[in-house]
């Protein structure tokens, strides 16, 4: 068989898949011809496409070796290295494809996956509108400009780009990009009815189920919404959470709600420290079941002493010393709890205080607070880094300038963490006991002789709740489901008030606005030295 019949027939195999049959072919051409172009060039990927990287980079680099005019050898070239995670290498590569030929609609639309993947959200977004510009059909293009835009703080063009990919070939996958970029954008009935398309196109789209029942919580559909969050256990942190410390009790029974009655149970910490500390409140109602023993197990070490304080708790154990505990009867996560309760937005279990403090431990604080002049008022302006929504929650210490200038206020910092170092780094005068709080309860009694926390969405803002103290939670636009829509209170925690962005990103409006209050609340005679009037 000559040459040109057997390359013919190799990418026939190839095309259909006959990976063996086609390498075979490819491999008779190198060995006639071994400087072959087209051999080593489609060879290599193969290479690729059968997972053996290595090879399909030596063996198109061979390839473009022998010609280096042939734009769709350095595209694929770049998709190895990019598979192989060289992306500098990858970008070179699609930029040679580029350079022999500018018109290339998938080099553009490769070179901006590279560049999205380093972060160069700017150029990303140029290559995929050229990649469209020049392939106005390209699903994956539209769709990926849509998540570039989203980075770039452009969600209103998201939702564009979105939309058009759905126009061209409805999918799940996109259809779940849009409901989440109509989640940041304020629309909440829109981002519910994209998540229930996705789910219509595809049943087992778990992250598209958990998402959607966060959405409904959101909007204070608590039935649905927390029946539905189950499903946290199967995307994400929370299959993590499963598998590392849910999958300690597979031998035991799920609590599903049955009768407690004399029965143990082991209610687990899950997610992070608010989020216990929203759901200690539940541990009364518990108790009220008359469990035989009713323990909490705790995952983060710095919430031990705080559980350990709840009333009706017979022990709190860290997850290391689950084996010690014998067998119990049932276990239970914690956020499950809401559910099996059967909470609704009228019936949650909200009388505060709910967290208790051992007797003796306001009195330090006390006495330290007692000299001082004006209005005593806790600040957290940032949560935990690693949250992947921290970027939004968190605002930089220096936006709090114009809280510095109300008089008649003394700022008490409750923030820890990196962020702590802002302080030192203004110079403020603002009190920093914060070294000596290790824990919760090390916090809890500080707070407790606080007249008001002012705090960003983090753990100090159910800290404060819990402890029934007046706590004003600055909201990010898209915030949290458990501070639900337009409300300026809050079902949890009846001493909060709740400052909403009008807008993403602005920060500057909501302080101002808080600074006023504070000001015009310093200046009322409402009662008693020490008592804000709720709010």
């Amino acid at each position: 068989m000559e040459l040109p019949q057997l390359m013919e027939l190799a990418l026939r195999h190839h095309r259909a898949g006959e990976f063996s049959q086609a390498e075979a072919l490819y491999r008779r051409l190198l060995a006639a011809a071994p400087e072959q172009f087209d051999a080593l060039h489609l060879l290599g990927v193969l290479s690729r496409q059968s997972g053996d990287l290595p090879r399909a980079i030596s063996l198109i680099s061979q390839a473009v070796s022998i010609d280096d005019r042939q734009p769709a050898a350095f595209n694929n070239l770049g998709v190895a290295y990019q598979a192989a995670g060289r992306l500098d290498e990858a970008e070179l590569s699609y930029r040679r494809a580029l350079g022999l030929m500018p018109e290339y609609a998938d080099a553009h639309f490769n070179l901006g996956v590279v560049l999205m993947a380093a972060g160069r959200y700017g150029e990303a977004e140029l290559s995929y509108r050229k990649a469209i510009e020049l392939k106005p059909d390209g699903v994956e293009a539209y769709n990926n400009l849509g998540a570039t835009l989203r980075a770039l703080g452009k969600p209103e063009e998201a939702e564009t780009a979105y939309r058009q990919a759905l126009r061209l070939k409805p999918s799940a996958d996109i259809f779940g990009n849009l409901a989440a970029t109509l989640r940041t954008l304020g629309k909440a009935p829109e981002a519910e009815f994209a998540y229930r398309q996705a789910l219509a196109l595809d049943p087992d789209f778990v992250a598209a189920e958990h998402n959607l029942s966060l959405l409904q919580l959101l909007q204070g559909n608590y039935e649905e919404g927390f029946a539905r969050n189950e499903a946290r256990f199967a995307v994400g942190t929370g299959k993590r959470y499963q598998e590392l410390i849910l999958s300690r009790f597979s031998g035991n029974k799920r609590w599903q709600g049955e009768p407690l009655a004399g029965r143990f149970l082991l209610v687990v910490t899950e997610q992070g420290f608010g989020d216990n500390l929203m759901m200690m409140r539940y541990l009364p109602l518990l108790r009220e079941q008359k469990p035989g023993r009713l323990m909490v197990c705790c995952h983060r070490a710095s919430l031990l002493r705080t559980l350990q304080a709840m009333p009706g708790v017979d022990d709190v154990v860290l997850l290391e010393q689950v084996e010690t505990l014998g067998e119990l009867d049932l276990y239970c996560p914690s956020m499950s709890l809401p559910h099996l309760c059967g909470s609704r937005l009228g019936t949650i279990p909200d009388r505060v205080p709910y967290l208790s403090l051992p007797t003796g431990m306001r009195e330090p604080w006390l006495s330290r607070l007692a000299g001082m002049q004006g209005r005593r008022v806790g600040l957290a302006w940032a949560g935990c880094a690693l949250n992947q929504s921290d970027g939004e929650r968190s605002i930089p210490l220096e936006s709090f300038a114009p809280l510095m200038k109300v008089k008649g206020v003394c700022i008490v910092s409750l923030q820890e963490g990196d962020a702590a170092g802002e302080l030192r780094r203004l110079g403020w005068d603002i009190i920093d006991w914060m070294a000596e709080c290790p824990d919760f309860m090390d916090t809890a009694p500080l707070v407790a002789e606080l007249e008001l926390v002012i705090t960003v969405d983090t753990a100090v803002a159910h800290l404060a709740g819990a402890l029934g103290k007046p706590v004003w939670l600055l909201n990010r636009f898209a915030g949290e489901w458990r501070w639900l829509l337009e409300r300026n209170d809050s079902p949890w925690y009846p001493s909060m008030r709740i400052f909403r962005q009008p807008r993403p990103g602005d920060w500057e409006s909501v302080i101002r606005q808080v600074a006023d209050e504070l000001g015009a609340l310093v200046a009322e005679e409402v009662g008693s030295r020490g008592i804000f009037m709720p709010p």
